[in-house]
């Protein structure tokens, strides 16, 4: 596992320690390291950077780091490691993209010599990511690498279900398969032939419908998905990771879109170089744009003029709906959004490689297309990412639906890499 794959699994595992309570004692160094990287992203960009204290405690709050008892030392941590000088009214940031962030996480992670524990989680995530895998193969595999007793090798299985590290399904043959996912975020078709393989020839002809039409349009709205494929098909797919779901919402209400994570990986390494989910946010933030905004307002009609000027560095601009568009993406650290006259907003891009990348998913399908009847009006206030919404449609999988998931994994895993 080279130094990228590890940064982005510490951001995953990160993550997933952040939604429980009581298990960060064995995770220290992830957690370190993770909150690390996560303030390193949204401060960095793809040139030098400086920031004023004011602007840095907001970033640091979008992210969910407290100032005062967690901030010093993670700016300690960053200063220690030459990425940012530290000054009375702020701080400078050295130009880093978003590999180069993951690379540092794991330097800054492998140099407070993490624990086994810790090692052996994200080992089996990997190994759960390239297949399913049978959960007494499993703890072999950490047994005889990481030299374990049975005791500690249960115990880690059984809280990194828990926590979330690993999703489990049972099969038929009273086994038990881990997985996650990131099964799809590399571009192995045969994982995709295997899913097709265990549906109904009716399931087989919708979901291949799904796939091109998301193939022509790179980014579409949830509903115009769920018309064809249905709510049972849609949510059973999309809970292996099949499909991802982004929501951006407001006070008024949310905004579902699906991507494919095989639409990314045609570029770039998915969960690597979008560990952070802001290509993904870059994406759902235009085809919002696109499809909601008026003309008055600043409604996208020229896509790839307009990020072509974000990427040669161009200020874009003014709108109305930049200042209410794009919060999201401002307090990520991947744009600028500053304040004209008469209430209108100018943007400028600083993460380059996110919008190169957001271009390339957005050309790769036509023009996005379609309509939404639950899109807020304004003012584009939260991203929920699409591990977080795939979490969230497993809790909710009914027995039939859970039986269903158990023989598409089985399929997988015994078509694929076992």
């Amino acid at each position: 596992m080279d130094n990228k794959t590890k940064g982005a699994w510490i951001i995953h595992h990160k993550n997933k320690l952040d939604t429980v309570s009581g298990a960060q004692s064995d995770f220290e160094d992830i957690i370190l390291a993770g909150k690390c990287s996560v303030l390193l992203s949204s401060i960095s960009c793809t040139n030098e950077n400086e920031l004023d204290n004011a602007r840095l405690y907001a970033l640091a709050a979008a992210v969910g780091i407290n100032r005062k008892l967690e901030l010093p030392n993670i700016l300690s941590t960053l200063d220690k490691q030459r990425l940012i000088n530290i000054g009375k009214q702020g701080i400078a940031v050295l130009g880093l993209t978003t590999s180069s962030v993951l690379e540092y996480t794991t330097q800054i992670y492998n140099e407070n010599e993490p624990n086994d524990i810790e090692e052996s989680t994200i080992f089996l995530s990997e190994k759960a990511s390239e297949s399913p895998i049978v959960t007494e193969r499993a703890k072999e595999y950490i047994s005889d690498v990481f030299n374990f007793d049975q005791t500690t090798t249960d115990d880690i299985i059984d809280r990194g279900k828990r926590i979330g590290f690993f999703d489990y399904e049972s099969i038929r043959t009273k086994q038990e398969l881990l997985f996650n996912g990131n099964l799809f975020r590399n571009s192995d078709m045969t994982k995709v032939a295997s899913v097709l393989a265990s549906l109904t020839s009716d399931e087989n002809r919708i979901m291949t419908e799904c796939n091109q039409l998301l193939d022509n349009s790179g980014c579409l709205p949830l509903e115009d998905i769920v018309k064809i494929s249905g709510t049972d098909l849609f949510n059973k797919l999309q809970s292996i990771g099949l499909y991802d779901v982004s929501s951006v919402a407001n006070e008024s209400g949310e905004c579902l879109f699906v991507t494919r994570p095989s639409s990314f990986c045609k570029f770039t390494s998915s969960q690597v170089d979008d560990a952070f989910d802001l290509a993904k946010a870059f994406v759902s933030s235009l085809t919002f744009g696109m499809l909601k905004s008026t003309g008055n307002r600043g409604k996208i009609r020229m896509i790839e003029a307009l990020m072509r000027n974000l990427i040669n560095g161009y200020w874009v601009g003014p709108a109305t709906a930049i200042g209410q568009d794009y919060k999201i993406l401002e307090l990520k650290g991947v744009v600028q959004v500053k304040q004209e006259k008469n209430g209108l907003f100018s943007m400028k891009l600083l993460k380059k490689e996110v919008g190169e990348l957001a271009l390339a998913v957005i050309q790769d399908g036509s023009a996005v297309s379609g309509s939404l009847s639950m899109i807020p009006s304004a003012n584009v206030s939260t991203f929920l990412p699409p591990e977080h919404n795939r979490a969230i449609t497993r809790k909710k999988l009914t027995a039939p639906l859970k039986k269903s998931v158990s023989e598409i994994l089985d399929s997988i895993r015994t078509g694929d890499l076992q």
